[in-house]
């Protein structure tokens, strides 16, 4: 699985490569409540997508794992973070927001990871 993540702070970065599947977008998906249990907050997530070659997952999969964060606990506004560097990762991060449908996560697209995390730091 092209996925590895690391905690910092009140921050999970993920940490994207290879040819992103249905099946990491599912592991990801499991694995942030899972966190939040453990952590016993929501963290704000930074995903960079350094080693990321391409896609291969349909974009209903990220609408369904949208309509599913619905029932999860969630504060009132989580941030994720999306560091897109490439072409692939530009348009793979348009869409992921775009088919975001919780309107308790708010996603932005950032060219650098120092961006991004100054904007995770804005809370």
């Amino acid at each position: 699985m092209p996925i590895s993540h690391t905690i910092e702070g009140r921050i999970v970065h993920v940490n994207w490569s290879g040819v992103i599947t249905n099946a990491d977008l599912a592991a990801v998906g499991a694995l942030m409540p899972r966190l939040a249990q453990e952590l016993g907050f929501v963290p704000h997530l930074l995903n960079t997508y350094d080693g990321v070659t391409g896609s291969d997952f349909d974009p209903e999969t990220i609408y369904a794992q949208s309509m599913q964060r619905r029932h999860q606990p969630f504060p009132p506004l989580a941030k994720s973070a999306m560091v897109a560097t490439t072409p692939v990762d530009l348009a793979m991060t348009r869409m992921i927001r775009t088919m975001n449908r919780e309107p308790r996560l708010q996603m932005e697209i950032f060219g650098s990871e120092a961006e991004a995390r100054a904007w995770l730091a804005e809370w």
